[in-house]
């Protein structure tokens, strides 16, 4: 987490994901290839007042949102052709199965939190690897179908 852009001294490896405050829903994100990139996002945080933050850019096979409401789950895997999943119009999403793990994960999470009400979302790539890349509170993006 960078204060500010005299506070980005350190580059990450890259590539990599550079947010800007309490990015969210795609918006305040932006995938860095190279330090130089990272220091042209650096430029663009000399002219805003919020902190930064860098990430590991993950390259993701599809995404999982996993929802829970009381004892109650459902969860979903999303593919799309943007590294933003969630930005994506044309992202396809399909109900699966609510794996343990998941129940899991999500169930810790919310006991910690206090939450009764959240989602959590993951990241699956292709070697197997899965990674928790976000939980969200009442926000949890209720799908039309359901």
């Amino acid at each position: 987490c960078y204060s500010d852009w005299r506070a980005a001294t350190f580059p990450p490896d890259c590539p990599c994901v550079g947010k800007v405050g309490t990015a969210s829903g795609g918006l305040g994100k932006m995938r860095l290839q190279s330090h130089a990139e990272w220091e042209d996002f650096c430029s663009v945080m000399t002219m805003q007042n919020q902190y930064f933050t860098s990430e590991p850019f993950i390259k993701w096979q599809y995404d999982i949102r996993i929802q829970k409401i009381g004892n109650h789950y459902r969860a979903f895997r999303r593919t799309s052709k943007h590294w933003k999943s969630n930005v994506d119009i044309s992202m396809k999403d399909e109900d699966i199965i609510v794996e343990d793990r998941y129940k899991l994960w999500l169930d810790e999470a919310a006991r910690e939190c206090e939450m009764d009400i959240c989602a959590m979302d993951v990241l699956s790539c292709e070697d197997g690897k899965e990674y928790i890349l976000e939980l969200n509170s009442s926000a949890i993006g209720l799908n039309g179908r359901h």
